[in-house]
């Protein structure tokens, strides 16, 4: 055996077989895992009056990746406050290439999503499934009033 290899003896209806059956066929349910460290750390957050047509970074986010084989494929957050959030359209998850808190034209918004309610959840849906790159990834929470 080698590195990253492993052996496993399927037999149609054995203990292997994902359908159990001796049937002439047989369905694989293996394969071969490694664990992955992935990190979220909250950079900093915002506490801020945005007026309606505003947009605001409320949150800086660190992913920290220890091999780069991994996707985000959602996110969400708790989402709590004692104002009338029924006015936010829209809140972005944005890469913030350059690591200055800043939204810069060009960098890509990876999540979007909508929150209209306080002590309820933010569930950002993936434009499409972000490959978290080795080392540190920050990331701008985006609401635009």
């Amino acid at each position: 055996m080698g590195h990253g290899c492993i052996q496993l003896t399927v037999e149609d209806g054995g203990p292997n077989d994902a359908d159990a059956e001796a049937n002439g066929s047989f369905q694989d349910p293996s394969g071969l895992a490694v664990p992955v460290g992935v990190t979220l750390q909250l950079l900093s957050r915002a506490n801020q009056t945005v007026s309606i047509g505003g947009e605001a970074v409320v949150m800086r986010l660190r992913l920290s990746s220890e091999s780069g084989d991994v996707e985000l494929s959602s996110l969400t957050l708790q989402a709590s406050g004692s104002g009338d959030d029924t006015d936010i359209q829209a809140v972005n998850l944005v890469v913030d290439a350059d690591g200055n808190g800043v939204v810069d034209s060009g960098e890509p918004t990876i999540a979007s999503g909508q929150f209209n309610q306080d002590n309820g959840t933010l569930q950002l849906n993936m434009v499409q499934p972000y490959a978290i790159p080795a080392g540190d990834t920050d990331l701008l929470v985006v609401v635009n009033l």
